[in-house]
Formats: structure tokens, C-alpha cells, sequence
């Protein structure tokens, strides 16, 4: 007898809710799980878009801060200008390369009085 009760309760529940338009649990568990999607994706959203703020306004800041480190040269205070050549790593100058003297050669070998040997300190 159980079992046909059940039955007729599921024919007559499932006649209802199509009639009266309620949903049944699997589609509000469907519903639910889609709700619960869409509130993480907004959430992850908002927070992505908190980020790229932050680092616009921490790059925004560090240009500014790089802006006020500049010293700012009046030209047309002699006192101000830096001519090149004075101080520092700018006007570093750089060492000249020696030319060592051309060996002139032949088919037979050395032409001439060329010089074949290098100099030493000692004079040799």
C-alpha cells in the first residue's frame, strides 16, 4: 500500500507544480549553484579591478616622486649651467688608443728598416 500512496503523492506533486509554476528541487538547486557562480565571478571582478587601480595609482605616485627628484637648470642662470667636460660622469673623458707602427711585409719578408721588435721600459 506504501507504494502506490507515493506514487499518486508524485503524480498529484508533479501536477501541481506545473499548474502553480513552482520549481522543483533539482531547479532551485540549479538556480542556486548559478547564483553562487555569478557572485564569485562579480567578486573576482571587483577584485582584479581593485588591483589595476592600485597599481595605476602606485605608478602615478612613483612618477610623481621621480617628477620632484628632478633638479630643474635655469639656462639663463650661468651659475645653473653645466658645460661638458666639467665634473662627474658626464664629462668623463675617454683614453686614446696608441697606433702601434705598420710592419711592411713582402713575399720575401720584411721590407726594408720596419721596425720588428716592441719597445720594452727598460729600453731594449
Amino acid at each position: 500500500m506504501g507504494g502506490v500512496v507515493r506514487t499518486i503523492r508524485r503524480a498529484v506533486g508533479s501536477t501541481l507544480r506545473t499548474i502553480t509554476g513552482a520549481p522543483s528541487k533539482k531547479q532551485i538547486a540549479a538556480q542556486q549553484a548559478a547564483a553562487q557562480q555569478e557572485a564569485a565571478r562579480k567578486q573576482a571582478e571587483a577584485a582584479a579591478k581593485a588591483k589595476a587601480e592600485a597599481e595605476a595609482k602606485a605608478k602615478q605616485e612613483a612618477a610623481l616622486k621621480a617628477q620632484q627628484q628632478v633638479e630643474v637648470v635655469d639656462a639663463n642662470n650661468p651659475d645653473d649651467v653645466v658645460y661638458s667636460g666639467e665634473g662627474g660622469e658626464m664629462g668623463s673623458k675617454k683614453k686614446k688608443k696608441k697606433k702601434g707602427g705598420t710592419i711592411l711585409t713582402g713575399s720575401k719578408g720584411v721590407i726594408g728598416d720596419a721596425p720588428t721588435e716592441k719597445a720594452t721600459l727598460l729600453g731594449g
